[in-house]
């Protein structure tokens, strides 16, 4: 909920990131004296992921992308006196720049790599050697 609060609305206010910080900060240091005081260390499980909190983080950064200029060229008019444009002049823009920024976006996830190449030879390595034994 506060990562969908702040990334939705982080122009409209910018310092609800800060403070969005600060309590996150605040949290896990009274969760870290509760499970320290009150509860037995929990049994650690490898994860290979986050699972669906993946998928939903990433559909949070797009709609992001979308309502932060949409907030940004409806409330201000910096846009629209800059560029002499009207309304429906200024929601195309912010279609397009928001199409260029998606563009952009996938053109870096797809061009980087996951897995760095040393880790995956390390990876293989340790298999290779697993196998003989």
């Amino acid at each position: 909920k506060q990562l969908g609060l702040v990334a939705l609305f982080a122009v409209a206010w910018p310092l609800g990131a800060v403070l969005a910080t600060v309590n996150n900060c605040v949290e896990i240091k009274s969760d870290l004296l509760r499970m320290v005081r009150n509860s037995k260390r929990p049994i650690p499980s490898r994860e290979i992921s986050i699972g669906a909190w993946f998928d939903a983080m990433h559909f949070l950064s797009m709609l992001s992308y979308v309502t932060n200029l949409l907030i940004f060229f409806h409330t201000t008019s910096y846009g629209r006196s800059l560029l002499n444009l009207g309304i429906a002049e200024s929601y195309l823009l912010v279609i397009f720049i928001e199409q260029m920024m998606l563009a952009l976006r996938s053109a870096y996830v797809s061009g980087t790599s996951k897995i760095p190449e040393e880790i995956m030879q390390a990876r293989a390595k340790n298999e290779y050697t697993r196998n003989l034994a």
